[in-house]
């Protein structure tokens, strides 16, 4: 047996030898005719092509998981998806910390441009007191559609919604309310000028700011004494005059809270700068119109009739009961969208009343008095001055629910807002 395997080994080794001499033949041969390079490019080629290779197969079940996730299908009346919703966000304490995320500190909901702002110039102590209450959402297998969605919104819009913009459209629980302390929330210089606007609403009756909230035990103030104490400073952008405006910072616990309810490219009204990277590192909570903001404020929203409401309603004659036509309000003569070269071609087939600074017809005052002759038209068009994501005019939900001064029945839903 020794003496076989030793045969055996003996005729492996020659042939080992004899395949070695061939090759070294066929090297020599090469450069004698200068193909040495090419034998060497092809060897680099193929290597590199397995390496792509077996990239591309580990990434192909990334890809296909999330095409399952992010893919919809439009069936009959109502949208139905395939794939995975994501999971509902963890309920939150009332200080809703969870966790410092860059871009929301850059607040760069305002610019509903090319992206977000690249942050420069960090300061650690206020990075520090970035707590969001924005999470991101859980993409898990076997999620089904989260209950409340009645509005029929899509993966996307879902995915990127804040914990508070989930509570306001998707119905998601509210956290534990924190009670052993009275927050302070002290809105900076322009508390009344935001009190007449949505507590008022330009009428003499005051609505309570924290009605039907979860969370009863908080304290609205204007008064600049209370820039130490306050537990959050909310600031108007629309107003804001620029970061030097700004009070200095004393606490690192304190949140700052941009807001504004005009469309991105509006942001800014008063002030001299108005690039946004001037703001960077300043801010903890973003405070807007949009959904995937810390605390969206939009102008209104749909809500599902009560029994009793659609057991009232009745069928409406409005034909009959609307005798004019189309009208449009305005008094910004202008917009990024050409809005009014858009009525201006529409006037030439039909008539359309234009009332304001834009037109020739007057109601009594802009958000001051009531415009009742608005009421006698079948149709109102509400055009934006410009088109960014998720803002909508306030005039469409006016016309829907009327306009009227001081939030009478018409203009007050049951959440305080206009319900359209």
């Amino acid at each position: 047996m020794p003496a076989c395997l030793r045969a055996c080994a003996g005729a492996l080794v020659q042939e080992a030898s004899a395949v070695r001499q061939r090759m070294m033949n066929v090297w020599r041969a090469a450069r004698v005719m200068r193909l040495h390079w090419l034998l060497i490019l092809s060897a680099s080629v193929l290597l590199l092509f397995n390496v792509l290779l077996s990239t591309q197969r580990r990434r192909l079940p990334q890809q296909q998981q999330q095409q399952l996730t992010s893919s919809a299908e439009v069936r009959g009346p109502w949208r139905t998806f395939k794939g995975q919703l994501p999971d509902k966000a963890p309920l939150v304490q009332s200080e809703l910390s969870s966790g410092v995320r860059e871009e929301e500190n850059s607040a760069r909901e305002v610019l509903d441009v090319e992206g977000a702002e690249a942050r420069q110039g960090h300061n650690p102590d206020v990075d520090a007191a970035n707590e969001v209450n924005s999470v991101e959402p859980d993409t898990s297998v076997g999620m089904q559609l989260p209950t409340g969605n009645w509005r029929n919104l899509t993966v996307e819009e879902i995915s990127h919604m804040s914990v508070l913009g989930r509570r306001m459209f998707l119905e998601d629980q509210a956290g534990t309310v924190r009670k052993n302390k009275t927050f302070t929330i002290l809105v900076w210089k322009h508390g009344k000028r935001l009190e007449r606007r949505f507590l008022k609403q330009y009428g003499s009756v005051m609505m309570e700011p924290f009605r039907d909230c979860s969370a009863q035990n908080c304290r609205l103030t204007y008064e600049d004494a209370a820039v130490a104490d306050a537990d959050a400073i909310l600031f108007h952008l629309h107003q804001t005059k620029g970061p030097q405006s700004l009070p200095n910072r004393t606490r690192l616990d304190q949140r700052w809270i941009w807001l504004t309810d005009e469309s991105s490219y509006n942001t800014f009204l008063v002030g001299k700068e108005r690039r946004l990277e001037a703001y960077n590192g300043l801010f903890n909570w973003s405070m807007s119109y949009r959904m995937d903001n810390d605390v969206p404020v939009p102008y209104g929203r749909t809500l599902p009739l009560t029994p009793a409401e659609a057991a009232a309603h009745k069928p409406v004659d409005y034909f009959t009961l609307k005798p004019k036509l189309v009208a449009v309000m305005g008094s910004n003569c202008g917009g990024r969208n050409k809005r009014w070269g858009y009525i201006k071609e529409l006037q030439k087939h039909m008539t359309v009343d234009t009332y304001g600074g834009c037109g020739t017809l007057k109601c009594p005052g802009h958000f001051i008095k009531d415009c009742p002759i608005l009421g006698d038209y079948k149709f109102y068009l509400a055009f934006e001055n410009s088109n960014c994501k998720e803002y909508i005019t306030e005039k469409v939900g006016g016309s829907l629910v009327g306009w009227r001064a001081g939030g009478g029945k018409e203009g007050q839903g049951r959440d305080g807002r206009s319900v359209f």
